[in-house]
């Protein structure tokens, strides 16, 4: 059975009879998402779909952390940005958009890629609902009993301890003054409000609907849970650990706000071969969900993140692994299987089975010089958009990725042959048509060449150094199939000075 009909099962039988199955995903907005970021949004979505194939209604919500302090510099970010660390990330100019805020600006990269990838997703932006006060009430409540919250939170030893040994208040203040929050909350009273100084010099006691004050993680998750009415959401390995963020939260939803926790999933990073450790915002060049549209499209892009386990690891290739990737999602779509069949239902898998597959597409696109015309009027192949769609795939690799040799025939190169040579390609091409002088197939040729005894190897050798003026080609069947080599018979013949009658 696949995990994700074990987990719509498990969800019904903790939560039966609800109008509306609310799963949620959280999105950081503090940099670029790369790849590995969806694998969480795609588990949502295929858990969703599942509990609608069972005819329930249920909604995915994308929660986007735009209210979170902008804490480092992410990858191609200015220098000058660490001139705002500390603001709220939603507050800040984008450096890539002079129409768009900061956050803003992902936002609406993360939500154009959910669109091309045809997930739909309820939007819940942070910023907005502190903002409108969607929070006060739960503030107030672990402000007037920050000392319960605090002992929860010590008590559970995490990472980041020793800062939260510190704080008395399990809440951050955007600061009046200078809108950073390296402040510390000193006091708060119900009637007087909440007192703060901030490293800037200014202090104020103020009301609390008056401030921009946002609840720490382990508080602001299960006020979450609570306003949305959350019953499912998966979660990466650190926030999954046994005294990690998801427990932690999950003491405080039950008992500052008397709401059970939602089912939580542990889900594994997705990494990219050759490059050290998981994705990161913030280090190297990540995977962007455009290139691996670009590299996988739509459907091959979904499975990738929903075929394994959440449990499991994800490795991917953007090189060399590429071919054998195709090759096990070709035969996934040809698969019967029940499982598989369940799973394309589940994940909406429209792409054809029955396309040239990956590996032999890329040797002739090469061949052609990327011609995608050209090759599809050559080889006969079905011109629909499945065809189209996986050739532009292959150009994109092609172009960024592929390690591999190219080889496209270039001027005709007569004087890097020997004599031997010369005799050897001249008998080859004259016995390229038949009696009524047709071209052979690949496989007349390579018969034709049997039957007279040619070496495949020298003959390879030979059209390598004619067609691409390299010692080493193709491999012979490859050359005959990808290649339209009886297009340059008479050419060659007469340039070889083999005229008809002549063996």
């Amino acid at each position: 059975m696949l995990w994700m009909d074990l987990i719509a099962d498990k969800i019904v039988e903790v939560y039966p009879g609800l109008e509306n199955y609310r799963c949620q995903c959280g999105m950081s907005t503090t940099g670029e998402a790369h790849f590995g970021n969806y694998r969480e949004l795609v588990i949502v979505y295929a858990v969703v779909r599942a509990l609608r194939i069972r005819g329930l209604s249920a909604e995915a919500i994308l929660s986007f952390d735009d209210f979170d302090r902008y804490k480092k510099l992410a990858s191609n970010t200015p220098a000058c940005y660490q001139q705002y660390i500390g603001h709220p990330n939603f507050s800040i100019p984008s450096p890539y958009s002079a129409h768009e805020g900061y956050a803003e600006y992902f936002e609406n990269r993360i939500l154009a890629n959910l669109s091309r990838l045809q997930i739909g997703m309820t939007p819940v932006f942070q910023q907005e609902l502190y903002r409108a006060g969607a929070y006060l009430e739960d503030l107030e409540t672990a402000l007037c009993r920050h000392e319960q919250v605090m002992q929860i939170i010590n008590g559970m030893k995490t990472e980041g301890l020793n800062k939260q040994k510190q704080m008395r208040y399990p809440v951050s203040v955007y600061c009046e003054r200078c809108g950073k929050d390296f402040t510390e909350v000193l006091d708060y009273d119900r009637e007087k409000g909440l007192r703060y100084s901030c490293a800037c010099g200014f202090s104020n006691t103020q009301r609390l609907d008056r401030l921009w004050v946002k609840g720490i993680f382990k508080l602001d998750w299960p006020m979450r849970w609570k306003r949305e009415k959350i019953v499912f959401e998966p979660a990466g390995r650190s926030h999954m650990e046994p005294l990690g963020a998801y427990s932690v939260s999950s003491r405080i939803s039950r008992e500052l706000f008397d709401w059970e926790p939602p089912l939580p999933l542990l889900y594994q990073f997705v990494s990219v071969k050759g490059q050290h450790g998981r994705m990161s915002k913030t280090a190297g060049e990540p995977l962007t969900p455009e290139k691996a549209l670009a590299l996988w499209g739509r459907d091959m892009f979904v499975w990738i993140l929903a075929h394994k386990a959440p449990g499991e690891e994800i490795t991917v290739s953007t090189s060399d692994g590429v071919e054998t990737l195709y090759a096990e999602y070709e035969a996934f779509l040809k698969s019967q299987k029940p499982d598989d069949l369940r799973e394309k239902q589940i994940l909406e898998i429209g792409e054809s089975a029955y396309t040239v597959p990956f590996r032999c597409m890329l040797h002739e696109l090469a061949a052609w010089g990327h011609d995608r015309e050209a090759l599809i009027a050559f080889k006969g192949w079905k011109d629909d958009l499945h065809t189209r769609d996986k050739l532009a795939r292959v150009e994109y690799y092609l172009n960024n990725g592929y390690t591999g040799e190219s080889f496209r025939i270039g001027e005709l190169r007569y004087e890097l042959l020997s004599d031997e040579e010369k005799s050897i390609l001249a008998r080859f091409f004259w016995d390229l048509c038949d009696a009524d002088g047709r071209a052979l197939d690949a496989t007349g040729a390579l018969a034709a060449v049997e039957r007279d005894g040619l070496s495949k190897m020298a003959l390879t050798k030979a059209l390598a150094l004619l067609l691409f003026g390299k010692d080493h080609g193709p491999p012979l069947r490859r050359l005959l199939l990808a290649y339209p080599i009886s297009a340059y018979r008479t050419q060659i013949l007469e340039r070889l000075r083999v005229g008809e009658g002549e063996q």
